[in-house]
Protein backbone atom coordinates (compact mmCIF):
# COMPACT_ATOMS: atom_id res chain seq x y z
CA UNK A 1 0.00 0.00 0.00
CA UNK A 2 2.83 2.35 0.90
CA UNK A 3 4.51 1.57 -2.43
CA UNK A 4 1.37 2.35 -4.34
CA UNK A 5 0.84 5.56 -2.38
CA UNK A 6 4.40 6.70 -3.04
CA UNK A 7 4.07 5.98 -6.74
CA UNK A 8 0.92 7.99 -6.93
CA UNK A 9 2.57 10.90 -5.14
CA UNK A 10 5.50 10.79 -7.55
CA UNK A 11 3.11 10.71 -10.50
CA UNK A 12 1.10 13.65 -9.15
CA UNK A 13 4.26 15.65 -8.48
CA UNK A 14 5.54 14.87 -11.96
CA UNK A 15 2.30 15.89 -13.60
CA UNK A 16 2.25 19.06 -11.51
CA UNK A 17 5.77 19.92 -12.61
CA UNK A 18 4.86 19.37 -16.26
CA UNK A 19 1.74 21.48 -15.88
CA UNK A 20 3.74 24.24 -14.21
CA UNK A 21 6.33 24.15 -17.00
CA UNK A 22 3.55 24.36 -19.59
CA UNK A 23 1.91 27.31 -17.81
CA UNK A 24 5.21 29.17 -17.53
CA UNK A 25 6.12 28.46 -21.15
CA UNK A 26 2.73 29.59 -22.43
CA UNK A 27 2.90 32.69 -20.26
CA UNK A 28 6.34 33.61 -21.58
CA UNK A 29 5.06 33.17 -25.13
CA UNK A 30 2.16 35.54 -24.49
CA UNK A 31 4.51 38.03 -22.85
CA UNK A 32 6.75 37.98 -25.92
CA UNK A 33 3.74 38.99 -28.02
CA UNK A 34 3.30 42.23 -26.05
CA UNK A 35 6.98 43.03 -25.62
CA UNK A 36 7.23 41.89 -22.00
CA UNK A 37 10.02 39.43 -22.67
CA UNK A 38 12.49 38.62 -25.43
CA UNK A 39 11.14 36.09 -27.93
CA UNK A 40 14.36 34.11 -27.67
CA UNK A 41 13.61 33.38 -24.00
CA UNK A 42 10.49 31.35 -24.84
CA UNK A 43 11.03 27.54 -24.69
CA UNK A 44 10.80 25.91 -28.12
CA UNK A 45 7.64 23.82 -27.48
CA UNK A 46 5.66 26.95 -26.62
CA UNK A 47 6.80 29.34 -29.34
CA UNK A 48 3.42 30.20 -30.91
CA UNK A 49 3.55 34.01 -30.63
CA UNK A 50 7.29 34.35 -30.15
CA UNK A 51 8.33 33.92 -33.83
CA UNK A 52 5.95 36.70 -34.86
CA UNK A 53 7.23 38.99 -32.09
CA UNK A 54 10.78 38.18 -33.11
CA UNK A 55 9.96 38.91 -36.74
CA UNK A 56 8.45 42.29 -35.84
CA UNK A 57 11.67 43.25 -34.07
CA UNK A 58 13.83 42.09 -36.96
CA UNK A 59 11.77 44.11 -39.46
CA UNK A 60 12.15 47.22 -37.30
CA UNK A 61 15.92 46.72 -37.24
CA UNK A 62 16.08 46.11 -41.00
CA UNK A 63 17.21 42.47 -40.78
CA UNK A 64 14.89 41.35 -43.53
CA UNK A 65 16.25 37.86 -44.22
CA UNK A 66 16.16 36.89 -40.57
CA UNK A 67 12.70 38.47 -40.35
CA UNK A 68 11.49 36.31 -43.25
CA UNK A 69 12.76 33.19 -41.47
CA UNK A 70 11.03 34.14 -38.22
CA UNK A 71 7.85 35.04 -40.10
CA UNK A 72 7.85 31.67 -41.89
CA UNK A 73 8.04 30.00 -38.47
CA UNK A 74 5.17 32.17 -37.29
CA UNK A 75 3.04 31.02 -40.24
CA UNK A 76 3.95 27.40 -39.54
CA UNK A 77 2.81 27.80 -35.91
CA UNK A 78 -0.35 29.76 -36.79
CA UNK A 79 -1.33 29.24 -40.45
CA UNK A 80 -4.71 31.01 -40.09
CA UNK A 81 -3.35 34.03 -38.20
CA UNK A 82 -3.57 37.18 -40.34
CA UNK A 83 -0.75 38.77 -38.33
CA UNK A 84 1.65 35.93 -39.13
CA UNK A 85 0.80 36.00 -42.85
CA UNK A 86 1.04 39.80 -42.97
CA UNK A 87 4.41 39.76 -41.24
CA UNK A 88 5.64 37.18 -43.73
CA UNK A 89 4.43 39.31 -46.62
CA UNK A 90 6.19 42.39 -45.25
CA UNK A 91 9.42 40.50 -44.71
CA UNK A 92 9.30 39.14 -48.27
CA UNK A 93 8.51 42.59 -49.65
CA UNK A 94 11.45 44.14 -47.83
CA UNK A 95 13.66 41.26 -48.98
CA UNK A 96 12.95 42.10 -52.63
CA UNK A 97 10.51 39.28 -53.39
CA UNK A 98 7.33 41.15 -54.43
CA UNK A 99 5.56 38.23 -56.11
CA UNK A 100 5.70 35.98 -53.06
CA UNK A 101 4.89 38.97 -50.86
CA UNK A 102 1.73 39.61 -52.89
CA UNK A 103 0.61 36.01 -52.37
CA UNK A 104 1.21 36.27 -48.62
CA UNK A 105 -0.71 39.54 -48.42
CA UNK A 106 -3.55 38.02 -50.44
CA UNK A 107 -3.83 35.28 -47.81
CA UNK A 108 -3.60 37.67 -44.88
CA UNK A 109 -6.36 39.98 -46.15
CA UNK A 110 -8.70 37.00 -46.40
CA UNK A 111 -8.05 36.22 -42.74
CA UNK A 112 -9.08 39.58 -41.33
CA UNK A 113 -8.98 43.38 -41.51
CA UNK A 114 -6.85 44.22 -38.48
CA UNK A 115 -3.34 43.55 -39.80
CA UNK A 116 -1.42 46.82 -40.40
CA UNK A 117 1.20 45.53 -42.87
CA UNK A 118 -1.57 44.01 -44.98
CA UNK A 119 -3.71 47.13 -44.99
CA UNK A 120 -0.73 49.31 -45.83
CA UNK A 121 0.23 47.03 -48.72
CA UNK A 122 -3.24 46.93 -50.28
CA UNK A 123 -3.72 50.66 -49.84
CA UNK A 124 -0.55 51.28 -51.84
CA UNK A 125 -1.47 48.59 -54.36
CA UNK A 126 -4.88 50.19 -54.91
CA UNK A 127 -3.26 53.58 -55.44
CA UNK A 128 -0.71 52.07 -57.83
CA UNK A 129 -3.30 50.29 -59.97
CA UNK A 130 -5.97 52.98 -59.75
CA UNK A 131 -8.38 50.79 -57.77
CA UNK A 132 -9.61 53.59 -55.51
CA UNK A 133 -12.14 51.44 -53.64
CA UNK A 134 -9.43 48.93 -52.75
CA UNK A 135 -7.15 51.74 -51.58
CA UNK A 136 -9.86 53.52 -49.60
CA UNK A 137 -11.16 50.35 -47.92
CA UNK A 138 -7.75 49.34 -46.66
CA UNK A 139 -6.72 52.88 -45.74
CA UNK A 140 -9.93 53.17 -43.73
CA UNK A 141 -9.14 49.91 -41.93
CA UNK A 142 -5.56 51.04 -41.33
CA UNK A 143 -6.55 54.41 -39.88
CA UNK A 144 -9.28 52.91 -37.70
CA UNK A 145 -6.63 50.76 -36.02
CA UNK A 146 -3.58 53.04 -36.26
CA UNK A 147 -4.91 56.61 -36.69
CA UNK A 148 -1.51 58.25 -36.29
CA UNK A 149 0.52 55.93 -38.52
CA UNK A 150 3.52 57.71 -40.05
CA UNK A 151 2.35 57.13 -43.66
CA UNK A 152 -1.07 58.67 -42.97
CA UNK A 153 -0.48 62.08 -44.58
CA UNK A 154 1.20 60.73 -47.70
CA UNK A 155 -1.50 58.13 -48.34
CA UNK A 156 -4.36 60.57 -47.83
CA UNK A 157 -2.68 63.10 -50.11
CA UNK A 158 -2.46 60.53 -52.89
CA UNK A 159 -6.18 59.83 -52.63
CA UNK A 160 -6.98 63.55 -52.50
CA UNK A 161 -4.94 64.19 -55.66
CA UNK A 162 -7.68 63.08 -58.09
CA UNK A 163 -11.42 63.83 -58.36
CA UNK A 164 -12.21 60.13 -58.05
CA UNK A 165 -10.05 59.82 -54.97
CA UNK A 166 -11.73 62.80 -53.33
CA UNK A 167 -15.18 61.34 -54.00
CA UNK A 168 -14.09 57.99 -52.61
CA UNK A 169 -12.70 59.66 -49.49
CA UNK A 170 -15.93 61.59 -48.98
CA UNK A 171 -17.90 58.35 -49.22
CA UNK A 172 -15.71 56.69 -46.55
CA UNK A 173 -15.90 59.75 -44.29
CA UNK A 174 -19.69 59.66 -44.51
CA UNK A 175 -19.55 56.35 -42.63
CA UNK A 176 -18.23 58.26 -39.61
CA UNK A 177 -14.95 56.40 -39.05
CA UNK A 178 -12.99 57.15 -35.89
CA UNK A 179 -10.44 59.19 -37.88
CA UNK A 180 -13.00 61.60 -39.45
CA UNK A 181 -12.58 64.40 -36.90
CA UNK A 182 -8.79 64.27 -37.06
CA UNK A 183 -8.93 64.30 -40.87
CA UNK A 184 -10.35 67.82 -40.87
CA UNK A 185 -8.43 68.90 -37.79
CA UNK A 186 -5.14 67.92 -39.48
CA UNK A 187 -6.00 70.10 -42.46
CA UNK A 188 -4.72 73.08 -40.48
CA UNK A 189 -1.26 71.51 -40.22
CA UNK A 190 1.50 72.16 -42.81
CA UNK A 191 1.99 68.40 -43.36
CA UNK A 192 -1.64 67.87 -44.34
CA UNK A 193 -0.99 68.35 -48.04
CA UNK A 194 -3.13 70.47 -50.37
CA UNK A 195 -5.75 72.35 -48.29
CA UNK A 196 -7.84 73.00 -51.41
CA UNK A 197 -8.03 69.28 -52.14
CA UNK A 198 -9.17 68.60 -48.59
CA UNK A 199 -11.76 71.37 -48.80
CA UNK A 200 -13.08 69.70 -51.95
CA UNK A 201 -13.46 66.48 -49.95
CA UNK A 202 -15.48 68.48 -47.40
CA UNK A 203 -17.66 69.91 -50.17
CA UNK A 204 -18.33 66.45 -51.59
CA UNK A 205 -19.05 65.11 -48.11
CA UNK A 206 -21.73 67.78 -47.80
CA UNK A 207 -23.24 67.80 -51.28
CA UNK A 208 -22.84 64.18 -52.35
CA UNK A 209 -23.13 62.41 -48.99
CA UNK A 210 -25.43 64.80 -47.10
CA UNK A 211 -23.08 65.22 -44.11
CA UNK A 212 -23.19 68.87 -43.07
CA UNK A 213 -21.46 69.81 -39.83
CA UNK A 214 -19.88 73.16 -39.05
CA UNK A 215 -18.03 71.84 -35.96
CA UNK A 216 -16.57 69.05 -38.08
CA UNK A 217 -14.94 71.28 -40.69
CA UNK A 218 -14.30 74.31 -38.42
CA UNK A 219 -10.62 73.39 -37.73
CA UNK A 220 -9.93 73.22 -41.46
CA UNK A 221 -11.58 76.59 -42.07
Amino acid sequence: MNGIGTGRRVLILGLGALLGFAIIGSGLDRMSDVGGIAASAVPAPFRANAPRAQGDGLIESGETRAAATAAAQAVAHAPIDARAAGLYGQALLMSGDPSRAARAFDVSRQLGWREPFTNLYWTREGLRTGDLNLAADHLDALLRQSPQIAQRGALLSRLEATPGGRSTLAERLARNPAWRVSYFFDAALPAAGDPLARSEVARRLSLDQGVRSCPLIAPMI
